[in-house]
């Protein structure tokens, strides 16, 4: 395995969308239910807007025990 932490660098791009949109990453296999029986642990919350251009980016870094590289 390698030492260095895996690492994902996510980028959402709208142009006129038509209504405002939320993004919402989370982590959860099955969003069925959600806020009902559901209730993921959310990392990043986005908006992107009715018109015009938007980006929202997110990074997610897998962490590890490194002191078996050690």
């Amino acid at each position: 395995m390698s030492p260095w932490p895996f690492i994902k660098n996510l980028t959402f791009q709208s142009n006129d969308l038509g209504k405002e949109v939320t993004i919402m990453l989370a982590w959860s296999p099955n969003v069925e239910g959600l806020y009902e029986d559901v209730f993921p642990i959310v990392w990043k919350v986005s908006k992107l807007g009715k018109s015009g251009p938007y980006r929202a980016t997110a990074t997610y870094m897998a962490q590890y025990d490194d002191r078996q590289y050690q």
